[in-house]
């Protein structure tokens, strides 16, 4: 088997959250003309969360709040809100996300709150599935106050989107997604040792036969 073969073998997704694509415009005016893999308000909500950014061992990762008894907040980190957008570029035709706070979350709420566009759609909820836009980043590399313009541009027909929207990523779960969802042992591990073994949660599920719905995202 030459290099060749053993790389079409072997260099392959490896299925975890690893595999997941982020959009990075790195410098000012970069831009993505694009679809966004949801439609409505509703369907944006499930791509919101708040989440406590916290080191697990070396690197730093976002992790689901649970909200009231939420064991991390007890241990007085304060969560803040987040979102991760899929979105699909229709221009290299692949499938990224989008890893953003407060006000690109406050941005896309004035598109479905768009008086404009409510009149021109006769009162019918904006849907975002039949829109593209064009994102830009102004602010150079480096910059503290970069902001990103979201702009409607002419729709750009994108052959079986609905199989495209359907195929999102997950972006919440207990391995390295976008999100991450920990059980209450994982995060007191988290909090006495600023580590998790990732070792016992593959171990537990090897012996049982059950399926946590809780690792299935929205």
């Amino acid at each position: 088997m030459n290099l060749n073969e053993l790389l079409a073998k072997y260099d392959k997704p490896s299925g975890g959250g690893n595999d997941l694509k982020f959009l990075q415009l790195k410098n000012d005016k970069d831009n993505v003309k694009c679809k966004f893999l949801f439609d409505t308000e509703e369907d944006f909500l499930n791509f919101v969360k708040p989440v406590h950014n916290m080191k697990i061992g070396d690197y730093p990762n976002d992790i689901v709040c649970e909200g009231e008894g939420c064991k991390l907040c007890a241990s007085g980190d304060v969560p803040k809100l987040k979102t991760v957008i899929p979105l699909y570029d229709v221009d290299k035709q692949e499938v990224l996300i989008w890893k953003r706070g407060v006000n690109t979350i406050k941005d896309i709420q004035l598109i479905f709150e768009d008086p404009d566009l409510l009149d021109e759609l006769d009162g019918a909820p904006v849907n975002l599935k039949d829109m593209t836009f064009r994102i830009t980043r102004q602010g150079e590399k480096g910059s503290t106050s970069t902001k990103y313009q979201i702009k409607a541009v002419k729709d750009v027909k994108v052959d079986d989107f609905d199989t495209i929207v359907a195929g999102r990523p997950n972006i919440v779960g207990r391995d390295f997604k976008a999100f991450l969802k920990l059980t209450d042992e994982q995060k007191d591990e988290l909090l006495t040792t600023g580590k998790i073994d990732w070792k016992k949660k593959a171990d537990a599920e090897e012996n049982t036969e059950t399926v946590d719905t809780d690792d299935i995202p929205f």
